[in-house]
């Protein structure tokens, strides 16, 4: 979080302990372990095909490579967003959504970070399983059916920091 902080990008810092379909590249050898100094991010930068997202993930990069000594903020002039990033935003997720059957279904048009004022409110219904918000002012986390499938996590829950 220190270091997501100082970069000061991206505007929501997703704090988790894990993937359940899986181990994401930052979780391999010492960046997945706790005891290790070394460090590493996961920046999501929006669809694969949006111009807006290579944009982002270049703003990312550049920031990465201004705050780490490697280059000058006037190397990467032509890189780096012309906006200031906005403040950042802290989440950790407490749990994984997994889609047990193929009818699982989402109550509402469920966008990323939602943020459901009310414990218990029923966000999704898995057949006859309803899925609720575990506690008050939960954030919803990357909502998605696109590989819906039993094991899939189709969202996460989290809360602010």
């Amino acid at each position: 979080m220190r270091f997501a902080a100082e970069i000061g990008v991206p505007e929501h810092v997703i704090v988790d302990a894990g993937h359940p379909n899986g181990k994401r590249m930052r979780d391999y050898g010492g960046f997945g372990d706790p005891a290790s100094p070394k460090n590493a991010l996961l920046i999501e930068t929006g669809q694969h095909f949006s111009k807006r997202s290579r944009d982002v993930a270049l703003d990312a990069a550049g920031r990465f490579l201004i705050k780490t000594g490697v280059l000058d903020v006037a190397d990467l002039a032509g890189f780096l967003l012309p906006a200031e990033p906005v403040a950042q935003r802290f989440f950790r997720v407490t749990e994984p959504v997994v889609a047990g059957t193929m009818d699982f279904q989402f109550s509402e048009d469920c966008r990323g970070m939602a943020l459901i004022e009310r414990a218990g409110t029923v966000i999704a219904r898995d057949r006859a399983l309803k899925i609720v918000t575990p506690y008050e002012n939960c954030t919803i986390v990357m909502p998605s059916l696109r590989h819906l499938g039993p094991g899939v996590t189709v969202m996460r829950l989290a809360y602010t920091l």
